[in-house]
């Protein structure tokens, strides 16, 4: 059994020691939250006679339960039966197992996921008779999600000012059909387990008190990423012993897309005026000048706990900046960097790179596997595995080959069209017996070759083949324009970039995505402009000593190459220590890596363009910045480049200097001559 004080310096002791009453912790970066936690439950069992199963801590991931509990366990020198220690989804499924009758479901009721979720809503809009096209399937699916994260039902949702007026009505129609589903199959998606417990311990007094009684002490970790269904429920179960402690860190707030509110950890000792407030200012992560920078850069703002983050570790080197011209240039500095770091001994799982939108993804992995280097992403598919990016070279494979069955398969209802799976079905049964390709089959059915479908049907399929008509039309303007070598301008070098955003806006690719306003439609957005850039830059870089143009084959070897040798790198990495990591600074919270390479520090991107109207927005923005400068331990590299225009988008995307930039102390940083601190927004 482990002295639980032994090691602990005396904030962290005073948070293990305060057992009664409730408990705010401010822990910042680095400062051992999860210590305090796991001493604090460790104290309370061995030293105050608490039964296990008197205590309830809850955090936001199964890896992160997990690692409590053998913690915990390591202290006290066994296994703690009946403990609760467990994700707020995972607590609830135990509390509904045994109570789900009292809201009309069995104790076997299923848990949907995202792909479950996706079929019963389209099993509504065919109940219903709603067209898809009135309204996309994601964005009522994101807006149910929303609506749940603040426990709204649908007659809430239908007086709230979550969406437009002319379709707030349609929206809660749908997401009360959808619920109604949902108990009908006897599932619960993931916003329910949260709704449906809290909704139990409103309504179920005895239900409430049982629980109540149980939990003497409770404890939350990562408090502001708390949603206002989860801050609901914490505070109705604390209500009878008030013995609640809640640890996190508001500059570690950036989760808004997901619900979570800033004002939950901040308003704390508002709700509880007796509350005691420990704050963790001692990072044991960073070096001195790394941690310097970050209290720079998050001083700023005005929804915080004022604090001031400090170590005992040694300077270390200065901030490493640099400006380049193009993401390329970007690309190959920090593969250098990587290079010289492997060269020295340091392992690439030492090594993270971190970017703001998925898009910028795509330059660095290009050069991470033509150096050769094992990489992992982390929460994202590679560049060329994404669907968007599949979609719409799926299209551009069928231009150049109407063989491609594959191809044709892919798109033909993408974006939905009306052509569903029986058409389908006919048209390759058709194909089969006439020996045809799909696309043949169906040239020959739109010609009237074929009476096995309704008029309607033949509508949909003559629109779809006059697309890809057209579409073809334009690949072979594109051929010309790549093949022509009398005064080459922009429009030439531009021919496959033109056609790829012909094939997303002719298609109705786009305008789709925009028509789901969520997030993740925007980073698909993002991704298939960032396809449009790759394929100018491809072209550019290309051209030989002639001056002749790659053509329309070269480039689509190019993207189905570099998707293929992902993949075999992938059988290679499975030991992430083995690989250099990327990922989004959203991901990157909770992670820590000696070497850090935090790209895109310009305005538009971090800042990012949606945050710029909003003061809170901004501040979420720097707080993600400081979240990805406080993941490195000894080395951080910043960058930024002048040309990082995603192609035809040059507003926010021109190079101008993130505005963060200006709050970085120049003696902290070495600027590598590049002129990265000049020009502040």
């Amino acid at each position: 059994m482990k002295d639980i004080f032994s090691d602990l310096n005396p904030a962290q002791k005073k948070a293990v020691e305060h057992t009664e009453g409730p408990l705010l912790v401010f822990a910042g970066a680095g400062s051992g939250k999860t210590r305090v936690l796991t001493r604090r439950i460790a104290n309370l069992i061995q030293n105050h006679g608490v039964h296990p199963a008197n205590i309830l801590a809850v955090t936001f991931t199964n890896k992160a339960a997990a690692e409590m509990r053998n913690r915990v366990a390591t202290l006290l020198g066994r296994n703690i039966n009946g403990m609760w220690i467990a994700t707020f989804h995972s607590a609830c499924v135990r509390i509904l197992r045994s109570h789900a009758t009292d809201l009309g479901y069995s104790s076997q009721f299923a848990i949907y996921d995202s792909s479950d979720s996706k079929a019963v809503m389209k099993r509504v809009y065919k109940q219903i008779g709603i067209d898809p096209r009135i309204i996309e399937p994601k964005t009522v699916l994101s807006t149910i999600d929303k609506s749940k994260n603040s426990f709204m039902d649908a007659e809430d949702l239908r007086h709230s000012a979550l969406l437009p007026d002319n379709m707030i009505e349609l929206v809660a129609d749908l997401y009360q059909a959808y619920q109604d589903e949902l108990q009908s199959c006897n599932a619960m998606d993931f916003g329910d387990l949260l709704c449906n417990t809290l909704s139990l311990m409103k309504i179920d007094s005895t239900v409430r008190d049982k629980f109540r009684q149980q939990f003497k002490y409770i404890l939350v970790d990562e408090y502001q990423d708390t949603n206002e269904v989860q801050y609901q429920l914490i505070n109705l179960l604390a209500a009878e012993h008030k013995n609640l402690c809640v640890v996190g860190d508001d500059d570690q707030s950036i989760y808004a897309f997901r619900g979570a509110t800033i004002k939950n950890i901040l308003s704390f000792s508002e709700d509880y005026k007796d509350a005691v407030t420990v704050t963790l200012d001692t990072n044991y992560r960073s070096t001195q000048n790394i941690l310097k920078v970050a209290n720079s850069i998050i001083a700023p703002n005005k929804a915080r706990q004022e604090k001031m983050m400090v170590t005992g570790n040694p300077d270390g080197s200065k901030i490493s900046c640099i400006k380049s011209y193009d993401d390329q240039e970007e690309a190959e500095f920090v593969i250098r960097e990587i290079s010289s770091f492997l060269s020295n001994g340091v392992s690439p799982g030492d090594m993270a790179i971190f970017y703001r939108t998925n898009a910028q993804s795509r330059a660095i992995e290009e050069v991470l596997f033509d150096a050769g280097i094992a990489y992992n992403i982390f929460g994202s598919h590679k560049f060329y595995e994404r669907k968007e990016i599949k979609d719409i070279t799926a299209y551009y494979r069928l231009l150049l080959n109407q063989q491609d069955n594959e191809a044709f398969l892919r798109v033909i209802n993408t974006p939905a069209r009306g052509i569903g799976n029986t058409t389908v079905g006919k048209l390759i049964a058709f194909a089969n017996q006439e020996k045809l390709s799909c696309f043949e089959a169906m040239e020959r059915i739109v010609d009237g070759q074929s009476s096995s479908l309704s008029g309607a049907v033949l509508k949909k399929l003559k629109t779809f083949y006059d697309l890809i008509i057209s579409l073809k039309q334009k690949s072979e303007s594109a051929r010309k324009k790549l093949a022509s070598q009398d005064s080459l301008s922009e429009e030439n070098y531009n021919a496959i970039a033109e056609l790829i955003r012909s094939i997303a806006e002719d298609s109705k690719y786009l305008s789709k995505l925009k028509s789901e306003n969520t997030p993740e439609a925007e980073s698909r957005i993002e991704n298939i402009t960032e396809l449009m850039r790759v394929a100018a830059d491809f072209v550019a870089r290309n051209e030989d000593e002639e001056g002749k143009l790659p053509g329309l084959e070269e480039f689509l070897d190019r993207t189905s190459l570099a998707s293929d040798l992902d993949k075999d790198i992938e059988k290679d990495k499975n030991e992430v220590d083995e690989a250099v990591s990327l990922m989004t600074l959203h991901l990157a919270k909770g992670l820590e890596f000696d070497v850090v390479f935090l790209l895109g520090l310009e305005e538009g991107l971090l800042p990012h363009s949606r945050s710029l109207e909003c003061k809170e927005d901004l501040e979420e923005e720097r707080r993600l910045f400081y979240v990805g400068v406080t993941r490195a331990r000894k080395v951080l590299h910043l960058t930024r480049s002048t040309n990082r225009t995603s192609f035809g988008r040059n507003s926010w995307y021109a190079g101008m200097p993130s505005r963060f930039i200006e709050d970085i102390p120049d003696h902290l940083v070495e600027d590598r001559g590049s002129g990265f601190l000049e020009n502040y927004y």
